[in-house]
């Protein structure tokens, strides 16, 4: 029987880092430019940390998405608040964040 060798991987530690090229690889799907990409990983990150402590999902999305860590988000990736907007925005249109849910 043969075996499956066309499987490449990428050494990184289950991270922001992993969702970076997580979203990397995917961008022929969601056309976010590296800086936005930056962001979505930021908040997958964000997300994945407070999974381990809140088990509700529509709790955890609407912590995400609240003020607090927001600025959180937006502080890691050092971006302004109105280019954290803007970046919202097209993640909106881009269908990668839908009625405050990832």
């Amino acid at each position: 029987m043969k075996t499956v060798n066309n499987v490449v991987r990428i050494p990184c530690k289950f991270s922001k880092d992993f969702f970076k090229y997580w979203l990397v690889f995917l961008k022929p799907f969601h056309g976010l430019t590296d800086r936005e990409t930056d962001v979505a990983a930021a908040i997958l990150n964000e997300r994945y940390v407070l999974r381990k402590k809140i088990s509700d999902a529509s709790l955890l999305d609407s912590i995400l998405m609240s003020d607090d860590i927001k600025k959180r988000i937006r502080e890691s990736c050092n971006v302004s608040l109105s280019y954290f907007q803007f970046v919202m925005t097209k993640l909106r249109k881009s269908r990668f964040i839908i009625d405050g849910r990832l």
